[in-house]
Parts: structure tokens; C-alpha cells; sequence
């Protein structure tokens, strides 16, 4: 279900004009101190309640976290 990719697919896939979701996947307080643009936060827990529920949208979906 999950797949990663590196920063030059996404490239690619962005320069196809494919639509994505990019989804901060930190916790609330710490997308609030700073996020990439665009970007919506959806919680790791929160990710794994919809999968279950079997509402992912159909569309790519990217999820990022910070490392350190």
C-alpha cells in the first residue's frame, strides 16, 4: 500500500503533472512550527484510522516527516 520513492521521482512525477496529496505525517505542534508549502498535516495515527476504514483517496499521496 505504502511505497517510498526517492526526491527524483517525485520530481518526475511532478513534472508529469500527476496530481499528489504531500501529507506532513508529524504531530500537529510540530507542523505548525514549519511545514513544506502545500502541504496538510495528517498524523501518522490518523493515516492508519483511514486506511482502515478504506478511505484513501485515489489519487497519489506523499508523506513526509522530518529527520534528523
Amino acid at each position: 500500500m505504502f511505497q517510498n520513492i526517492s526526491a527524483d521521482r517525485l520530481e518526475t512525477l511532478l513534472d508529469q503533472g500527476r496530481a499528489f496529496t504531500l501529507a506532513d505525517v508529524r504531530e500537529p505542534e510540530e507542523y505548525r512550527e514549519g511545514h513544506l508549502a502545500g502541504a496538510v498535516n495528517l498524523p501518522v495515527q490518523q493515516i492508519l484510522k483511514i486506511t482502515e476504514q478504506n478511505l484513501l483517496m485515489e489519487n497519489i499521496t506523499f508523506h513526509y516527516l522530518e529527520t534528523n
